[in-house]
């Protein structure tokens, strides 16, 4: 492998790190975590296991809807 083809790789790796980093800062945003996260950093210097991280966390946005009509269900009930 010649030092250009190593150069070309390198260069390829980062653009594709900083797309992926952004979509996964868009995805921990839609899930409710804010920028003070640091998704994208996490993404960008774990690579895959960065983006698997942020595949993994849960849904905060889901969990609130879902507490609230949990305690909408029990006030009816009692």
């Amino acid at each position: 492998m010649s030092l250009f083809t190593g150069i070309i790789s390198l260069i390829i790796y980062i653009i594709l790190a900083i797309i992926a980093a952004s979509l996964m800062t868009k995805s921990a945003l839609l899930k409710g975590y804010g920028k003070d996260y640091h998704i994208w950093a996490i993404c960008f210097w774990f690579g895959l296991f960065g983006i698997l991280y942020t595949i993994s966390l849960p849904d905060l946005i889901l969990q609130s809807q879902n507490s609230e009509i949990l305690k909408k269900i029990e006030k009816s009930e009692a």
